[in-house]
C-alpha cells in the first residue's frame, strides 16, 4: 500500500510541473510569435526532461557564431531519479526554477521590448 502512496504522490508531483511547463510553452510561443525573442522549449518524454531556453530575437544560426542565452531553465520530471527520500523537496526545487523562468518570461512579454544581441552580450 505505501508503494502505492509514493507512485501517486509522485505522480502528482509530476502533474504539478507539467502544469508549469504548459505555461512556459504559452509564454515562449507568445514571445516568439511578438519576435521579442527566439524562444524555445524542448521536452524528452523518454528521460523525462525539461527544457526552454530564450536567445536575442537577432540570432545569428550560421555555423561559427555562439549562441548566448538570455535566460535558461533545465529540470528532471522525473521523481524517482537519483533523491527518491525526498520528492517534496525535490519537487519545489524544481518548481521554483521553473516558477523563475515563467516569471522572467512574463517580465519580458510586460515590457515588450525586442531583445537584442548587443544588449546582453556578456
Amino acid at each position: 500500500m505505501k508503494a502505492t502512496q509514493e507512485k501517486a504522490s509522485a505522480q502528482k508531483l509530476a502533474a504539478g510541473l507539467h502544469e508549469k511547463a504548459c505555461e512556459i510553452l504559452r509564454l515562449s510561443a507568445l514571445i516568439s510569435e511578438l519576435g521579442l525573442a527566439h524562444a524555445f522549449v524542448y521536452m524528452s518524454g523518454h528521460v523525462r526532461r525539461f527544457t526552454a531556453q530564450a536567445l536575442p530575437a537577432d540570432t545569428n544560426y550560421n555555423s561559427g557564431h555562439r549562441s548566448t542565452y538570455l535566460n535558461k531553465v533545465d529540470v528532471s520530471l522525473e521523481f524517482e531519479d537519483l533523491y527518491p527520500d525526498n520528492p517534496a523537496k525535490i519537487y519545489h526545487r524544481r518548481l521554483a526554477r521553473m516558477t523563475e523562468y515563467v516569471d522572467w518570461l512574463k517580465q519580458v512579454l510586460a515590457e515588450g521590448k525586442v531583445l537584442k544581441t548587443e544588449e546582453h552580450a556578456a
